[in-house]
């Protein structure tokens, strides 16, 4: 699949699954966050960077 898709709060709890469902589905995401909640989140989204194909941006 070659959709963009861009999630806001994407490292949030909801977020993050969100994110591995639209991965596994194919498409191409791009993440906003403002990490207000804590840098804890950088963790999440760093977890969720591992599972993008090599070369996708």
């Amino acid at each position: 699949m070659n959709s963009k898709l861009l999630v806001t709060g994407g490292a949030g709890y909801i977020g993050s699954h969100v994110i591995r469902q639209l991965l596994d589905a194919g498409y191409n995401v791009k993440v906003f966050d403002s990490l207000e909640n804590g840098p804890h989140r950088i963790k999440t989204l760093k977890s969720l960077k591992m599972m993008c194909p090599t070369g996708s941006n």
